[in-house]
């Protein structure tokens, strides 16, 4: 796993594929660091902290969590600086903390239709078969549908988006890079073409030439995100 500069100011950690790990976004201020995710596991988390210091970046002043998925925040863990979410994701999270995430009790869940096969593999690959000392932490910070950040040299705008495929879900827009996170919100679940249309009514008004999807290692441009809309609209009309 590495580390790639796309601005000045603007890292993002590879996704990979196998382990559902998604992209960790760094954001490297005069004033601070802002980390968009977490991590999908504790180990994922450190093989970021560690390659982010060998890159020289500063551990993070805030940790920003795009949604209530695991992949985007089980790593929260291991990083000492507080953590913001939208005020559904926090509750969600919170949730899910309390879950037993334990090998028998999880399968249990997925056997009565309450869990995902697909999480109990990715469980197994990031913590192993005992996962009795998996650790949680939540968000402290939440807000309700915008909130910014100063870091001196550049700011961090967060925007709450409505987007079927995690009704808590954010993105993260750093205008002076004109860089947009993107999370998960293009991963829809819908067959209405009317969502997908708001969807992207949502993303376009922000100033930015670079997109990124959470699982995506190529970046977009505005033209590639509404492109993937307007392909996802037509599918629907098929």
């Amino acid at each position: 796993m590495n580390i790639k500069q796309i601005t000045k100011k603007v890292y993002m950690s590879m996704p990979e594929e196998r382990r559902d790990r998604p992209i960790v976004g760094i954001i490297n201020g005069m004033k601070g660091v802002v980390y968009f995710d977490a991590g999908s596991s504790q180990k994922h988390a450190q093989e970021i902290i560690t390659n982010a210091e060998k890159l020289g970046l500063s551990t993070p002043s805030y940790l920003i969590i795009s949604h209530s998925h695991t992949d985007h925040w089980f790593g929260l863990i291991e990083y000492q600086a507080p953590s913001i979410s939208s005020r559904t994701c926090k509750k969600r999270t919170e949730e899910l903390a309390r879950n037993d995430w334990g090998k028998t009790a999880y399968e249990k869940q997925v056997q009565e239709g309450h869990g995902s096969s697909f999480l109990a593999e990715i469980l197994d690959e990031e913590y192993g078969k005992d996962r009795s000392f998996i650790a949680l932490r939540t968000p402290e910070i939440s807000f309700e549908d915008q909130l910014e950040i100063d870091l001196g040299d550049v700011t961090i705008h967060c925007q709450k988006i409505n987007t079927n495929h995690s009704d808590d879900a954010i993105v993260m827009h750093i205008p002076e890079e004109k860089v947009l996170f993107l999370g998960d919100c293009l991963y829809l679940r819908t067959k209405s073409q009317t969502d997908v249309k708001k969807l992207f009514e949502q993303i376009n008004p922000f100033n930015a030439e670079i997109f990124i999807d959470s699982h995506c290692p190529k970046i977009m441009n505005r033209e590639e995100v509404e492109a993937y809309c307007m392909d996802y609209v037509k599918s629907l009309e098929e």
